[in-house]
C-alpha cells in the first residue's frame, strides 16, 4: 500500500485584523524600533515592504520578539542581515 505524501506547505492562516506585531528594524519616518502594531500597519511601513523586502522580516509575531531582539546581536542570521539592509535602504533615501 502506496503513503500519500503531502507536497504543498501547509497555509498559514490568514491574519486577523487584531493581530499584534513587533517591529524590531530601524527608526525611521513616524515608525520607532522595537515596537507593536495591533491590526493595521502604518502606511510608511507598508511602503518601506513593498520597496525593500527586508523590511517584512522585521515585522515578528509579538510572541517571537525576545528572539528576534537576540538574533539582532549575532550577525550570523536572517534578522540581522534584514536589520543592515533596511539601514542601507533608508541611508539611499528610502521611504
Amino acid at each position: 500500500m502506496s503513503r500519500k505524501v503531502q507536497t504543498e506547505e501547509p497555509k498559514k492562516p490568514a491574519k486577523k485584523p487584531d493581530e499584534q506585531r513587533a517591529y524590531v528594524g530601524p527608526a525611521f519616518k513616524d515608525i520607532n524600533s522595537n515596537v507593536v502594531f495591533l491590526g493595521q500597519l502604518p502606511t510608511s511601513l507598508n511602503t518601506a515592504m513593498e520597496e525593500c523586502s527586508a523590511f517584512k522580516r522585521l515585522l515578528v509575531d509579538v510572541d517571537d520578539f525576545a528572539k528576534a531582539q537576540n538574533e539582532l546581536q549575532n550577525k550570523d542570521n536572517v534578522i540581522f542581515a534584514s536589520y543592515k539592509k533596511a539601514c542601507e535602504y533608508l541611508k539611499k533615501g528610502g521611504k
